[in-house]
């Protein structure tokens, strides 16, 4: 129930390191800038308005976590696995996404201005009603147009 890291960033860190599955872990409101979490299992992780500016969660499984409000500006998702997770209203500005798995995924309202999306999985996305997709780089073919036509923006502010 803390609001701060509460030493939670070393710890899971060296739980990581150790190869300990973080399956279900809440860390819902917490102050994890900088948190690095490559390969981690983070299978229903709830990260619910967590504020994880700068993260590297390359490689990581995050199926079915809850993202809702997460603050995951410039963070490194590349090849993270998030398949049926919700990033509603998550900040993934300048996010680099390369490889990431987002299929059954909810964007809506996500900010995604200027983030990389080379290679992502979009296939079944459900929503990405009123996010932002303003300088996104690297989108694959037809992501904008379909983005823009179920209802994203593209605005320089958010």
């Amino acid at each position: 129930g803390k609001s701060g890291s509460g030493g939670r960033i070393l710890a899971m860190e060296e739980l990581n390191a150790d190869k300990i599955p973080l399956v279900g872990v809440d860390v819902s409101k917490a102050a994890l800038q900088g948190l690095r979490l490559k390969n981690a299992n983070l299978v229903r992780a709830d990260f619910e308005a967590a504020d994880l500016r700068d993260c590297v969660f390359d490689g990581a499984h995050m199926e079915v976590a809850n993202l809702l409000n997460a603050n995951l500006r410039n963070g490194k998702l590349r090849g993270v696995h998030l398949r049926d997770s919700s990033l509603e209203n998550a900040d993934l500005f300048g996010a680099d996404l390369t490889d990431a798995d987002l299929s059954n995924t909810t964007l809506k309202e996500a900010d995604l201005r200027f983030a990389d999306l080379t290679g992502i999985k979009w296939d079944g996305i459900l929503s990405v009603e009123a996010a932002n997709i303003f300088g996104i780089k690297n989108a694959p073919s037809g992501f904008r147009e379909w983005a823009l036509a179920h209802g994203a923006v593209s605005k320089e502010q958010n």
